[in-house]
């Protein structure tokens, strides 16, 4: 499910877009059929040229030929390329008007009423990309950008981020197969947001395979050589944020940071290898046509990650979908820094330097475990800095998956019990988490959290105990004996586990904090 087509009428010329939602209510309009409907049942098992007959009021039945057969996501972002242009007749990003003295206090009316305008479109915008998978660089087109200010506006907003992930098992684990290819192309949007994170000497550092187009390091030095020209300008931005105009000034420290992290992109992908963008495996069609209007250095870029041993290393998440659909194999910086991180990669803190790094730049979704908030706390001595209460405050988030929570919960405190020097420096991480959830009125929800966790503490050292001492127990026993009393020893002790940790947990402060908070009437 989730697959779209592209019907065509050969007599008339019409084209139908469809595609089967089983994710939510289908919506006609968006071309969205339900899995359910009669019309979703015949497209399934469809092939490329075969025929359809659709019926049409007033017209009959009428003949289609399957041209296409797209994914959910290249389905999603070829429909907001066909709306874009409606939706957005004229550029926001440019806009002229004139000042009239003769009219007084109204003189500035006009430039007022082009900040409301282009408030309003920049913020249809993105919700555009965040409801589609739109890629970054067809954003920037659309929108009169450059892709580096947009990475720029992006990555400074909770409520919006940057998409770089889907966020599933499966999705990770064929990244980080793909980062295992003898050589990754990296394009200039992920070179240039690890220059801006700072994480771009550990990821050289585990990269050794990485590669750039020249089209590639093109478009860096031109950021670079813009930025530098802005040095000694008086510049800024004029807008409108809903209540109030806001005229903000460019700062030469402001300018000089810009212009050192354009230049240390340029620098970092003049020292990756550089490879020529051709190849024996061209650019299937459909995709070029895609990607035509783009910068070339993204055609380049994945026309060289097609060729054999190959990858496309992006953070992009639109832009890895049109990579993944050409053919290519697609990872991003996360599974390709989990694939590096070892003995002959970079260390256990620096990987959770970068994870913390894409976690402060709103990457969505950023992978993070019970390894490294434990890895974290024996850094710090047990006690919480600033990056843990940043991931804490990550696990509130709605759009987390809540038993994954408490999954990640269970293992830091079956973890924890083995290092921790004391019932404070066991709870730390919780009182953080706890304050967390509290500050955002998710206190209850925290103690669901909580109440799955202790449930799977148990359910693992039991299962822990039964796989050491069960065989031997069954050898020494005849079929007589329930095995049920037999791994009832195993289940007393878990849960005299579990009191143990609910006690230091109850010492150390997290069900204390929540209580004060007022809004829970028990603990788990």
């Amino acid at each position: 499910m989730g697959s779209g087509a592209a019907l065509v009428n050969e007599t008339t010329g019409e084209v139908l877009f469809r595609i089967i939602e089983s994710a939510g209510v289908a919506v006609i309009e968006r071309g969205e059929v339900g899995p359910d409907d009669p019309f979703a049942r015949r497209l399934v098992g469809l092939r490329v040229n075969d025929t359809i007959e659709v019926v049409k009021a007033a017209l009959g039945a009428q003949e289609y030929r399957v041209a296409e057969i797209q994914s959910r996501h290249l389905f999603a972002m070829r429909r907001t390329l066909r709306d874009f242009p409606s939706l957005f007749p004229d550029n926001p990003a440019f806009g002229s008007f004139e000042i009239d003295d003769a009219k007084g206090d109204e003189r500035f009316e006009e430039l007022f009423a082009l900040a409301r305008r282009r408030a309003e479109r920049g913020r249809e915008i993105e919700t555009m990309y965040r409801e589609s998978t739109l890629p970054l660089p067809m954003v920037a087109k659309f929108t009169g950008s450059s892709v580096f200010d947009l990475w720029d506006a992006f990555s400074v907003q909770p409520e919006l981020g940057l998409k770089s992930a889907v966020g599933i098992n499966e999705e990770f684990d064929a990244g980080r197969q793909a980062a295992r290819s003898g050589i990754v192309l990296v394009d200039p949007a992920t070179i240039y947001g690890w220059a801006r994170m700072g994480i771009a000497s550990l990821v050289e550092k585990a990269g050794l395979r990485l590669a750039v187009v020249q089209s590639t390091i093109d478009a860096l030095r031109q950021l670079a050589e813009e930025r530098i020209d802005q040095r000694g300008r008086r510049m800024g931005t004029f807008g409108w944020d809903g209540e109030r105009y806001r005229l903000v000034e460019l700062t030469d420290e402001v300018v000089d940071r810009q212009v050192a992290s354009a230049t240390e992109a340029l620098q970092l992908a003049e020292r990756l290898t550089l490879l020529p963008a051709e190849g024996d495996k061209p650019i299937p069609e459909r995709i070029a046509d895609l990607i035509e209007d783009l910068e070339s250095a993204y055609a380049d870029t994945l026309l060289a990650s097609l060729q054999d041993k190959r990858a496309l290393l992006t953070d992009d998440l639109g832009f890895r979908v049109i990579g993944q659909e050409a053919g290519a194999n697609c990872t991003w910086t996360q599974a390709f820094m989990q694939s590096g991180h070892g003995p002959a990669g970079i260390s256990h803190p620096e990987y959770r330097t970068i994870v913390a790094a894409l976690i402060e730049a709103n990457h969505r979704f950023t992978q993070f475990g019970h390894a490294e908030v434990l890895g974290e706390l024996l850094e710090t001595g047990w006690a919480v800095n600033d990056r843990l209460r940043a991931w804490a405050a990550l696990m509130t988030s709605d759009a987390l998956d809540r038993g994954s929570i408490a999954t990640l919960l269970a293992q830091l405190l079956i973890d924890s019990q083995l290092h921790a020097p004391d019932d404070k420096g066991f709870a730390a991480f919780h009182v953080a988490f706890a304050t967390a959830a509290a500050a955002s009125g998710k206190t209850q929800i925290a103690h669901g959290d909580y109440e799955r966790a202790l449930a799977a503490v148990e359910v693992t050292i039991t299962r822990n105990a039964n796989r050491l001492s069960l065989p031997k127990l069954l050898r020494e026993t005849t079929h007589l004996t329930p095995v049920r009393l037999l791994a009832r020893e195993h289940r007393q002790i878990a849960r005299r586990q579990v009191e143990r940790i609910r006690r230091s947990l109850e010492h150390g402060g997290p069900w204390r904090h929540m209580a004060e908070q007022g809004d829970c009437r028990r603990e788990p």
